[in-house]
């Protein structure tokens, strides 16, 4: 996919898209979660905090379901 059509797939200009790249324009979380959804890669991946483009650490379950304790347990 090249630049140009990532931008016009998350609705933004071209210029804006390089500057996202580049640094010089912040952006909101809705952008950059259309671009890790558009890529299909992690946002941790898009920040530079992980080398794998799709996170493999994976939250307990009560953390990522908001399990009570006795359900977690449950499973």
């Amino acid at each position: 996919m090249t630049a140009d059509s990532l931008a016009d797939t998350i609705g933004v200009a071209a210029v804006t898209l390089r500057h996202i790249e580049t640094g010089a324009n912040n952006t909101s979380l809705h952008t950059i979660l259309n671009i890790a959804e558009t890529l299909n890669v992690s946002i941790a991946y898009l920040l530079g905090r992980v080398s794998s483009p799709i996170e493999t650490k994976s939250l307990p379950l009560k953390e990522a379901y908001g399990l009570t304790v006795y359900q977690e347990k449950m499973l």
